[in-house]
């Protein structure tokens, strides 16, 4: 393997021998290649590849691959192609891309060509190295393989080259990772904030609307309160009629004494003894109902034992909570009550 640079030691051009097949010449006849890479074919001729005058190359079925480094760059003169160093500017070498025979032309302290110059002039964009300056400019000399001390001068460059553009690389990541990290962040507060809000909202919304008592005011549309925290279970209050509202069916003998409820009033005032005993269970059973809530949308989950620690509850407000149920009564034969758990117990022991 050989070695060609220019005289910046910018440029390392390794020259391999690769023995291809013969299409692989005529499909793919001189391509461009990046600046990373670029293969050229040539013809193999051991003695003259890097002469010291400009030599053209016949092809043959064995071809020898010239790898540019990435210090290089490319640049197009009509139909020619020139490897141009990137630091220097040197045109190291260069070749006719449209013909059949690959033309490969190095310098090496050329002197004026007048071939070289009819084929450039064609494009009107003449190379410092192959153009008219072509005597004053020879800047490209060969690199034997024993001169180790250049071989690791020009693998030193070419190693912090790659090293400059891997650290550029990664700033340029991380700078956009930072980006992206801050927009992210940006918009998880936003959400969270907007989350609050509308939290906010709700709770605003929930405090306005006013809880429902026992007794709303009269011609109030119906109402539904919140759950009970006990049962779980709606708790629904009907409106309140005036007396003077109508009903839709009699409420004869009902009574408004406050000193005992109409349901337990007694219409024979002549009973024997066991009749006496038997109203005086049931008058033990009424002070037991004044201790108790009213409540008709009663649930077999409902807490019995918190229902008897509730205030005293007056018999007008029993008469009242009496003349809601009768609205809700469809049946004119229905006759049963419904009554509190407690009291449905006591009275099963009348």
């Amino acid at each position: 393997m050989s070695l060609l640079s220019c005289n910046c030691l910018n440029v390392q051009i390794p020259v391999e021998r690769e023995i291809l097949p013969e299409p692989f010449f005529h499909t793919q006849l001189l391509p461009e290649r990046d600046y990373n890479t670029l293969h050229s074919l040539v013809s193999e001729k051991e003695n003259h590849i890097f002469s010291s005058k400009l030599i053209q190359l016949d092809v043959s079925p064995t071809k020898t691959i010239i790898r540019v480094d990435s210090l290089t760059g490319i640049q197009k003169l009509g139909n020619w192609v020139v490897v141009r160093c990137l630091n220097c500017h040197t045109d190291c070498y260069m070749f006719d891309k449209t013909r059949h025979t690959a033309s490969l032309y190095v310098l090496n302290k050329l002197t004026y060509n007048p071939e070289i110059i009819r084929g450039l002039s064609d494009c009107n964009d003449l190379s410092p190295a192959f153009g008219i300056v072509i005597r004053s400019n020879p800047q490209i000399r060969m690199v034997p393989d024993h001169d180790i001390e250049v071989i690791e001068v020009l693998r030193h460059r070419v190693s912090e080259f790659i090293t400059q553009a891997k650290h550029e690389s990664d700033e340029k990541l991380k700078d956009f990772n930072e980006k992206e990290a801050k927009r992210i962040s940006a918009l998880e507060r936003r959400a969270w904030s907007d989350f609050k809000h509308v939290i906010s909202n709700i709770e605003t919304e929930s405090i306005q609307v006013s809880p429902l008592s026992l007794s709303p005011p009269e011609n109030s549309p119906q109402q539904i309160s919140p759950d009970s925290p006990k049962t779980g279970f709606p708790n629904t209050q009907l409106p309140l009629l005036s007396d003077s509202d109508d009903l839709p069916f009699e409420l004869d003998g009902f009574s408004t004494d406050n000193t005992r409820p109409h349901f337990l009033e007694s219409s024979d005032e002549d009973e024997d003894s066991d009749s006496r005993s038997e109203t005086s269970s049931v008058e033990n059973l009424a002070h037991v109902s004044r201790s108790m809530p009213i409540s008709f949308a009663h649930s077999p989950l409902h807490d019995r034992v918190n229902d008897l620690k509730v205030e005293h509850i007056n018999l007008d407000d029993i008469h009242t909570s009496m003349k809601i149920l009768a609205q809700s009564v469809t049946d004119p034969h229905y006759r049963d009550l419904p009554l509190p758990g407690h009291y449905q117990r006591s009275a099963n022991h009348i």
